[in-house]
């Protein structure tokens, strides 16, 4: 967990290196400085990208780790991944994860960060989903998204509704969909209709 939280945490500008020009050069660099500049700026812009950018590695890495343990809100989690506004792919597997809830599902679309083109989300297996979590993830969505791939195999509480619901929200930008609910006992030729 240490590891998790200084990854969140991380400034590129305060890492320290085994040789200490080669801090210099690093920061130089993703300034466009000479690389022997000095002193390295304390502040860039370049720096903040890319400390928002690591950050976000080290939150989805650690998303469904941090959901079991019941620590996403104390660290954060939805506000780093919200704070990455050059993110345009999301990929995390939740498949057979106990916490994940509805709850716990709209915490994390309301995070989606607003350039997100691409988003693919392993929900198989995840029984505690019901329509109203389903509704908040549709609800959040980005008007930006092309790209969708939602798997919710086995989540049986989710109905005709919720799947009309999340076809009523689809984004106009949208282009490819892949939606694997084959399994639902709940869902009708009419909902599934609807996505078409």
């Amino acid at each position: 967990i240490e590891v998790i939280r200084a990854g969140l945490e991380l400034q590129l500008e305060n890492a320290q290196a085994s040789v200490p020009d080669d801090a210099l050069h690093i920061l130089n660099c993703l300034a466009d400085r000479p690389l022997d500049a000095r002193p390295a700026l304390e502040e860039h812009e370049n720096y903040t990208k890319l400390n928002v950018k690591l950050r976000v590695v080290f939150a989805v890495a650690a998303w469904r780790q941090m959901l079991e343990r019941g620590l996403v809100a104390q660290f954060q989690l939805p506000k780093v991944l919200a704070a990455d506004a050059w993110r345009t792919d999301l990929q995390i597997d939740f498949t057979s994860c106990e916490c994940m809830d509805d709850e716990n599902l709209s915490m994390l679309a309301r995070a989606f960060p607003k350039h997100l083109r691409s988003l693919r989300i392993d929900l198989t297996l995840c029984v505690k989903l019901t329509d109203k979590g389903l509704s908040e993830f549709a609800n959040h969505l980005p008007n930006e998204l092309e790209t969708c791939m939602l798997w919710l195999k086995h989540c049986d509480e989710i109905t005709a509704k919720g799947i009309e619901h999340l076809s009523a929200c689809l984004p106009a930008s949208l282009r490819h969909i892949h939606f694997d609910f084959l399994t639902l006992k709940q869902i009708n030729d009419r909902a599934v209709s609807k996505l078409g």
